[in-house]
C-alpha cells in the first residue's frame, strides 16, 4: 500500500520523500490517511463545480476570501485585529465545514490580507500582482508575512443565526446549526482523535440562570473539537455555535431504547461581561452629590430600596449592602466580607438575602437543605459511563456572592468543607482518581435559624447551630429579632398592607441599586494613617478587655474583618479614603451586630467570647482528624494537612505546640505513622 502510493502521489527524489513522510510522523499522521483526504477533498471539490447548490468547504472559504478582500483591510496590520461577522448564506457554511471552520476563517482572512498586500505593494513598484507575488515568494517575504499575520486576532460571529435557550430546543433543531449561550460547569480531561488528529473533549455546559425554566436549568453533553478546546475552564461564559446531534451508540449497538442528545461543538468564543445594568454618568454624578451633601438621607434611602417589602431592618440591610461591596482589591489581601443573619422564622432574613441575589452581579442561591458542600463546590457525575467532575456555585461564582439559605441544615462534614473554601478562596478536590482545584473568590451570605428554632437565653453559643470554627469565618454576624413592642408590631402590619396595596414607596428599584453596586464596587478606598492607627488602637482594646480563660482567643482575622468593612462603607458613601470617621461609624455598627447576639459592648469594639465554656482539646483534635481522614479513600492524613487544619483554631498557638501534641498522641498509640508525612488512627 505504501509503495502504491508512493509512487502515485510523489515524482521526486528519494530524499524529499523521507523528509516529506519524517514530517507526517511528527505530526502523527499516516501517510494513506493524508492521502485519502486529499483526494475526498478533490473529488468534493469536484461535486461542488458540478453543482452549485453543494458547495464545498473550499469555496464557501474562497467566496468569504473574496468578500473580506472587498473591504477596507488598511488598519488591520496596523490594529493586529480582524472580526468576521458571517451573515446570510453562511449557515450553510458552518454546516459544511464543521470543526473545520476556525481554521477556513482564519485562512479565509489570512489570504485576503495577504492578498490586499500584494496588490499594494505591486502598485507601489508598477508591476504585475502575480509577478509581485513570485518575486516575495522566492525572497522568503511571504514566508515572514505569514508569521506575522499568525499573530493577528481573528475572531468571527455569527449575528443572523438566532441565539437560542437550550431548554426551547425541540425536535426539528436536530441537525440543524443553532448558538446560544451557556456557562461551563465541567469536562473530561481532552483527548486525541485518532481519525482527526485532533483534540476532542468532553463539556458539561448549563444554560444561563435567567433563561432556565421554573429555575431548572438545562445542562447538555457537548463536543469541543481542535482549538477550541484550548480555553476550556468552569465558570466560563461562552456563545457557542454547534450543531444539535444524537449521540451515537456505544461499540455500535443501535438497538439502545433512548437516544443521547449532543451538542456538536463547531465554535465557541467568550462572552464579554454584561453591562445590562450601568447607570448613566448623570445618574452617577446624583448619587455622589447627594451622599456628600445629605449622607444620612442618602443612606437611610438605600435602606428604604433595599427589599422594601421588608419592614426595618436596617441593621441588616446595611450589613449586606457592605457585602456585596466587598472590601478594596489588594493583592493577596482577602476582599470578600462574609456575612450571616441567624434568627427564627418568619424574621425576614430569607427575603432579605434573596433580595442580595437579586442585586448581586455574579450569584446564586442555594438551599442548604438541599445542598452537600460537595456539590456546591465539586460533583462528580456520571454520563455514559465516564465520570465528569462538574464545578459547583461557588466556583461558578468566582469574584460574585453564593447566597445559602438555611444554612444550619447543612451536614456539618459539609459546613467543613465550605467553611475551607471561604477560608482559602480555593476549593480542591481529590479522591478516587479525580483531581479539581478551583479558584473560589466567593463572598458568602447565609441565612439560617437558631440551634433549636428558638433563640434562647444564655450563652451564644446555646443557639449557634454551628461551631466555633465557623462561626469565625464571617465577618459580620447579626440576629434578626422579631418586634415586640405594641407600637413597632403595628407599624410592621401597616407596612404589610401598604405592600398588599401596592402602596410602598420604593425609593430605587433593583436595577439602579445593581447598577450602583456594580459602580462602588470597582472604587478601591484606600485607609488613611490616621484612620489605621485608630482602628488599631481600636483592636488593642478588644483583647485588653479581661475574658475568662475558657473564651475563644481574640484573631487577628476579626481586625482584618472590621477593616474590610470599612472600605466597603468608604465605597458605599462615594468616599475615596478610609478616614477615622468612616472607622469610628464602622465601629458603632460593628458593635450593634454583635449587640444583637448579646455580646458584650462596653468597651472597645466587643468582647469576643463565643463559647462561654471551655473546649475539650483532645476532642477537638480527634474531632479535627476524623473528619480529614473521611476525606479520603484508604483513612489516611497528611501530617501537614492536619497541622494547618489545627493552626487555624488558634487553640495550640504555635507551630512547635502542634508538632508537639501530633508527637504525643503518636506515642500514646491513638495514631501512627503508617510512612513518613502520613499519619493513621489505630
Amino acid at each position: 500500500m505504501m509503495s502504491d502510493t508512493k509512487a502515485f502521489r510523489f515524482k521526486g527524489t528519494e530524499e524529499e520523500w523521507n523528509f516529506f513522510t519524517s514530517e507526517l510522523k511528527k505530526k502523527g499522521k499516516a501517510i494513506e490517511t493524508e492521502f485519502n483526504q486529499f483526494v475526498r477533498r478533490k473529488i468534493d471539490e469536484a461535486k461542488g463545480m458540478e453543482k452549485d447548490d453543494t458547495k464545498t468547504a473550499s469555496r464557501y472559504q474562497d467566496e468569504l476570501q473574496a468578500r473580506i478582500m472587498d473591504t477596507d483591510l488598511s488598519s488591520v496590520i496596523r490594529d493586529g485585529f480582524y472580526h468576521v461577522n458571517l451573515d446570510g448564506d453562511y449557515k450553510e457554511f458552518i454546516q459544511t465545514a464543521k470543526h473545520e471552520l476556525y481554521d477556513r476563517v482564519r485562512n479565509a482572512v489570512k489570504n485576503a490580507i495577504y492578498q490586499h498586500w500584494i496588490r499594494k505593494w505591486s502598485k507601489l513598484r508598477g508591476i504585475d500582482e502575480k509577478q509581485a507575488e513570485v518575486y516575495y515568494a522566492m525572497h522568503d517575504g511571504a514566508t515572514r508575512f505569514y508569521k506575522f499575520l499568525d499573530k493577528i486576532n481573528i475572531t468571527f460571529s455569527c449575528d443572523s443565526l438566532p441565539v437560542k435557550t437550550l431548554s426551547d430546543l425541540v425536535e426539528q433543531d436536530l441537525g440543524k446549526v443553532v448558538q446560544f449561550d451557556a456557562t461551563i460547569i465541567g469536562s473530561e480531561p481532552k483527548k486525541l482523535d485518532i481519525i482527526t488528529n485532533r483534540y476532542i473533549q468532553k463539556v458539561l455546559v448549563q444554560e444561563p440562570e435567567e433563561q432556565s425554566k421554573q429555575n431548572n436549568p438545562m445542562v447538555l453533553k457537548s463536543v469541543f473539537h481542535g482549538t477550541d478546546t484550548e480555553c476550556v475552564a468552569t465558570g466560563q461564559k461562552k456563545r457557542i455555535i454547534g450543531i444539535y446531534s444524537l449521540e451515537e451508540p456505544l461499540n455500535g449497538k443501535a438497538d439502545i431504547p433512548e437516544k443521547k442528545l449532543l451538542m456538536d461543538v463547531v465554535f465557541a468564543r467568550d462572552m464579554e461581561k454584561s453591562q445590562s445594568f450601568v447607570l448613566s454618568k448623570k445618574e452617577i454624578d446624583v448619587a455622589r452629590e447627594m451622599a456628600k451633601a445629605e449622607p444620612e438621607q442618602y443612606l437611610t434611602q438605600l435602606l428604604d430600596s433595599f427589599c422594601p417589602k421588608i419592614y426595618g431592618r436596617k441593621l441588616e440591610k446595611q450589613a449586606l449592602y457592605l457585602s456585596l461591596l466587598g472590601g478594596s482589591d489588594i493583592e493577596n489581601y482577602r476582599k470578600e466580607s462574609h456575612v450571616m443573619l441567624i434568627g427564627e422564622a418568619d424574621s425576614g432574613k430569607s427575603e432579605l438575602v434573596k433580595f442580595a441575589d437579586n442585586v448581586a452581579d455574579v450569584s446564586s442561591i442555594v438551599d442548604g437543605s438541599n445542598a452537600t458542600g460537595v456539590g456546591i463546590l465539586f460533583a462528580l457525575d456520571d454520563y455514559d459511563g465516564s465520570k465528569i467532575l462538574r464545578s459547583g456555585a461557588m466556583i461558578l461564582n468566582n469574584g460574585g456572592h453564593i447566597i445559602v439559605d438555611e444554612y444550619d441544615k447543612m451536614p456539618k462534614q459539609e459546613q467543613k468543607k465550605f467553611n475551607q473554601a471561604m477560608e482559602q478562596q480555593r476549593a480542591t478536590y481529590n479522591k478516587g482518581g479525580h483531581i479539581g482545584n478551583a479558584e473560589c473568590k466567593t463572598t458568602v451570605i447565609t441565612a439560617c435559624n437558631p440551634k433549636n428554632e428558638r433563640w434562647v437565653a444564655g450563652d451564644i453559643v446555646d443557639n449557634m447551630p454551628f461551631d466555633p470554627s465557623t462561626i469565625t469565618r464571617f465577618d459580620l454576624i447579626i440576629r434578626t429579632q422579631k418586634e415586640t413592642h405594641e407600637n413597632e408590631i403595628r407599624a410592621k402590619m401597616k407596612h404589610i398592607m401598604k405592600g398588599k396595596r401596592g402602596e410602598l414607596e420604593q425609593v430605587a428599584d433593583p436595577k439602579y441599586i445593581k447598577g450602583l453596586l456594580n459602580y462602588l464596587r470597582r472604587q478601591k478606598p484606600l485607609i488613611t494613617s490616621e484612620a489605621e492607627e485608630l482602628l488599631i488602637n481600636k483592636f488593642v482594646e478588644f483583647t485588653q478587655i479581661e475574658q475568662s480563660d475558657d473564651a475563644l482567643p481574640i484573631q487577628t482575622r476579626q481586625m482584618e474583618g472590621i477593616q474590610r468593612l470599612c472600605e466597603a462603607y468608604a465605597k458605599l458613601m462615594f468616599r475615596p479614603q478610609v478616614d477615622c470617621d468612616i472607622v469610628e461609624e464602622v465601629i458603632e455598627f460593628y458593635q450593634k451586630c454583635l449587640a444583637s447576639l448579646g455580646m458584650n459592648v462596653s468597651k472597645g469594639v466587643a468582647q469576643f467570647d463565643l463559647s462561654g465554656k471551655a473546649v475539650n482539646k483532645d476532642k477537638f483534635f480527634e474531632d479535627t482528624f476524623k473528619d480529614l481522614a473521611l476525606e479520603s479513600d484508604d483513612g489516611y492524613v497528611l501530617l501537614h494537612e492536619l497541622g494547618e487544619a489545627l493552626m487555624e483554631s488558634d487553640k495550640f498557638g504555635t507551630t512547635q505546640a502542634v508538632e508537639a501534641y501530633i508527637e504525643k498522641r503518636v506515642k500514646s498509640g491513638w495514631l501512627f505513622e503508617p510512612k513518613p508525612g502520613v499519619l493513621k488512627k489505630q
